[in-house]
């Protein structure tokens, strides 16, 4: 498929920020399944190994990433 066609990582990948840093790659896994298939989590972590409070997920469909935007932008507050 062409990029064009929606199929495109970079058009599925999801940029989430202001999580606690306690929350591991599967707790952000759980939280964007509910709203599609989830293809990757990549925690940003400082130098030192710690996590930034923020990552990337990758959806596989533009459509999950849609839902999951609609459903959890500005609508979910996390503790931290």
């Amino acid at each position: 498929r062409s990029p064009n066609e929606g199929d495109s990582d970079s058009e599925n990948k999801l940029f989430v920020g202001m999580i606690p840093r306690t929350m591991d790659d599967k707790d952000v896994r759980s939280m964007f399944e509910p709203h599609g298939e989830v293809r990757s989590v990549y925690m940003i972590r400082n130098p030192d190994g710690t996590r930034k409070g923020c990552c990337f997920v990758k959806m596989t469909s533009r459509e999950a990433a849609d839902v999951a935007i609609g459903t959890l932008n500005e609508s979910v507050t996390l503790e931290g």
